[in-house]
């Protein structure tokens, strides 16, 4: 599962570096820390990964968009849209 966390949180970052215009979602939570942030990320983001549909050209998994937001929800962030032009702490 490390493997599967460790891939999926780097093509995130990079696909995040090759978008240059769009919107985001954005993720906020009072108090927590960076490290506390970016462990919450990557584990929702692997727990979200639907791969039944591993025919798919190119990465072979796709994200469940709505069970990511459920569970950063879940673990008490609050979402909000932000365009990518908003600057490099959307991601926080």
């Amino acid at each position: 599962m490390t493997v599967r966390v460790t891939s999926a949180a780097l093509l995130l970052m990079l696909l995040s570096g090759c978008a240059s215009t769009g919107t985001m979602w954005v993720f906020d939570k009072a108090g927590a820390t960076d490290a506390q942030v970016k462990r919450d990320r990557a584990e929702c983001f692997a727990e979200s990964i639907d791969t039944e549909d591993s025919n798919r050209a190119g990465v072979g998994f796709k994200l469940n968009r709505e069970a990511y937001r459920a569970c950063m929800e879940g673990r008490g962030y609050r979402v909000r849209v932000a365009t990518i032009a908003d600057g490099p702490t959307v991601w926080r």
